[in-house]
């Protein structure tokens, strides 16, 4: 069971992204309207699919799948996919995809590279149920971040067009200001919402379980920091204390610094542990 679940199914899951990525690409070269809904509607189904790899490797291994980089990727590629195929299906261009596309089959390979089997060791801090939803929570609601990042760039580059009086192809695929607007900022909201959770749900978790490790608390400094970021970035978005242009250049760099508190975090979680 081991070697189907994170063994052969990683390696389908990778050659399917990338089978999608590149019908992507060549609907991009030839483009045609019907490739592009039967697309769209091909990844909302590998969305499903790659959800329900994620449910089944967590009922074999009892946790959920993040108990080693290489889950971990893997599984945070996921939450991007399904995060992306969501909130792109509320307009009607879709090529959008290519740049989340390019980066979750790019955290599979990463993945299947690092290993997505199950460890003999388990880091002490990475056992047990609320751990496993406390880092599916944080990890759906960095997904959500990335997700406005996306749109923030697509906007940025959709108002250069403009301006430069530039009408090619890719701007033809783009969807309006205010559709890329509207999606950023709905991801970006959903986003603060998720990671607001996860976090007092980590904060509830250290007081009945009276835990006072360095590792939780180390984990948690990352957390406060981007929640406290992100509920100001929240508040300037709700009341227009930036111009539209100056909220997607912050969304993007907002973006980056999700990344680095991630990479902050992973090392809090698994290199103090196996050190």
């Amino acid at each position: 069971m081991d070697l189907i679940v994170f063994r052969l199914l990683p390696i389908v899951i990778f050659l399917v992204a990338a089978f999608l990525l590149a019908w992507w690409v060549r609907i991009f070269s030839h483009p045609s309207r019907i490739g592009e809904e039967r697309a769209s509607s091909f990844g909302g189904v590998v969305s499903i699919i790659f959800i329900g790899w994620a449910i089944v490797a967590t009922v074999v291994q009892g946790q959920a799948p993040v108990l080693n980089i290489g889950q971990l990727l893997f599984f945070l590629g996921i939450l991007i996919w399904a995060a992306q195929s969501y909130l792109q299906s509320k307009v009607r261009q879709r090529m959008l995809v290519l740049l989340p596309l390019v980066v979750i089959v790019t955290m599979f390979l990463s993945g299947i590279l690092l290993g997505t089997g199950r460890p003999e060791r388990i880091a002490e801090n990475l056992s047990g149920g609320t751990t496993g939803v406390h880092m599916v929570l944080s990890m759906a609601g960095v997904a959500m971040l990335l997700g406005s990042g996306v749109f923030a760039a697509e906007q940025l580059t959709l108002h250069r067009h403009l301006k430069n009086r530039i009408f090619g192809r890719w701007f033809s695929y783009l969807p309006s200001l205010e559709d890329l607007d509207r999606l950023r900022r709905h991801s970006l909201k959903a986003g603060w919402l998720i990671v607001t959770f996860s976090l007092l749900m980590a904060l509830v978790w250290m007081q009945i379980g009276n835990s006072t490790s360095s590792a939780l608390i180390s984990h948690l400094h990352p957390m406060l920091t981007l929640w406290t970021i992100l509920t100001m970035f929240v508040l300037a978005n709700k009341y227009g204390w930036l111009a539209i242009n100056r909220l997607a250049a912050t969304s993007l760099f907002l973006s980056v610094l999700v990344l680095v508190l991630l990479l902050v975090s992973l090392y809090e979680i698994f290199g103090k542990d196996f050190a």
